[in-house]
């Protein structure tokens, strides 16, 4: 059995959620155990491995072409509390040249391949670790896995991202998307060792102490825009990844979200009952009607978020901002009645149904937000009519 490296107390390395931003993402992960994480782990493996079974054979032709060797490169590194394993990714550089000179790559270096060069600049070159998620070795988002050689130069506290198993992509991996244009060939272990490793880890252990399912989510989604050119060279802080737009949106948002997609529905419904039973059509297409009602609701939501309506501090707000929640409701009802006009005939509403539509919105959406000051209002004014009779009894 081979020699575990850097094992750690996995007891006491548990997420730890700090701050009270990071609260509620910290409620989501508490359901995500580890058996929860593992089966998505293997089930989202599984059908990306699926999906891109073309792609892995079109490369494996590329790379076969281009040079001589094997299509896939195994590399030794340490896993979950310091287990090692093999990693897999496509062959990048020249066979004969693939295990000589240092573990860190250059963008210079001239063990790697024309095809090589492409995928690495393009990352296609890890799509082969989906196969160690799958035989669980991996995790979709974890701290990158190391090569032993430079596991045994870590510290005891930067033991700590042992304590989780590795991932195919991470906070570390996405802030420094470009390692290698860092890297020069004449000072690369040095660079690598004493200034970009101590880094990284730091940026590692950040995760594990903030991890979560959302969190996660966020990463995995800021990966796919850090594979886009333009995003590539964006510079990320760590808290533009810890609490990214996914937390962002459930912490500040999906409340109001949610309230205005119900009140859009209420609002559409009661139109179409006051508008049904006023004039009776023969033929009423439920299917249709129902589909419709969603979609007009879910118009109203989006536009309330594109106008930032659903923020949580309507406690504090002036008079001023029913000015929004009216631009707001005239958006959706001009996109409505642009929609309602280019639609086929069986998806005509009447003018007027849309406009009513509209103002049920709106006092609904006004009503919700300044319900604290209505009912206020309705307090003194009762608590004075009270007062007056009271004088006068």
């Amino acid at each position: 059995m081979e020699q575990q490296i850097g094992a750690v107390d996995t007891t006491r390395a548990g997420p730890r959620i700090r701050g009270a931003r990071f609260q509620l993402a910290g409620r989501f992960s508490q359901g995500i155990g580890p058996v929860a994480r593992r089966a998505c782990d293997g089930l989202m493996s599984l059908i990306i491995l699926f999906l891109l079974s073309p792609l892995f054979v079109s490369i494996g032709l590329l790379i076969k072409l281009d040079s001589a060797g094997a299509v896939f490169y195994r590399g030794k590194r340490i896993g979950k509390d310091g287990k090692p394993f093999w990693m897999y990714k496509f062959r990048t550089m020249k066979d004969v040249m693939v295990d000589t000179g240092p573990r860190v790559t250059a963008r210079d270096d001239p063990r790697i391949t024309r095809i090589g060069r492409i995928l690495r600049d393009t990352k296609l070159n890890e799509l082969p670790q989906f196969i160690n998620v799958l035989k669980g070795e991996m995790s979709l988002v974890g701290p990158r896995p190391e090569d032993p050689r430079y596991v045994e130069l870590y510290t005891p506290e930067q033991r700590r991202v042992l304590s989780v198993k590795p991932g195919v992509t991470g906070v570390a991996s996405i802030i420094y998307c470009n390692e290698e244009t860092m890297l020069s060939q004449d000072t690369l272990e040095d660079t690598y060792i004493n200034v970009i490793m101590p880094d990284k880890l730091r940026l590692d252990m950040e995760y594990i102490d903030r991890r979560s399912f959302l969190v996660d989510l966020d990463i995995l989604f800021r990966t796919c825009l850090v594979l886009l050119p333009r995003f590539t060279q964006a510079a990320l802080e760590i808290e533009e990844l810890l609490f990214g737009p996914l937390q962002h949106f459930i912490r500040r948002r999906l409340s109001w979200f949610i309230l205005d997609l119900i009140l859009g529905l209420g609002a559409v419904s009661t139109t179409s009952l006051i508008w049904w039973r006023a004039s009776r059509p023969p033929h009423v297409r439920w299917p249709l009607s129902v589909a419709a009602t969603v979609g007009i609701a879910l118009m109203f939501t989006f536009v309330n978020q594109i106008c930032g309506l659903q923020h949580s501090m309507w406690s504090c707000a002036s008079g001023q901002e029913i000015i929004d929640i009216l631009l707001s409701t005239v958006i959706s009802t001009t996109l409505l009645l642009t929609i309602n006009g280019l639609g086929p005939g069986g998806l005509s509403f009447p003018l007027e149904m849309i406009l009513l539509n509209g103002f049920f919105a709106f006092v609904a959406f006004t009503a919700t937000r300044y319900r604290s000051r209505l009912i206020t209002g309705l307090l003194w004014q009762w608590r004075g009519l009270w007062g007056k009779a009271r004088k006068q009894g």
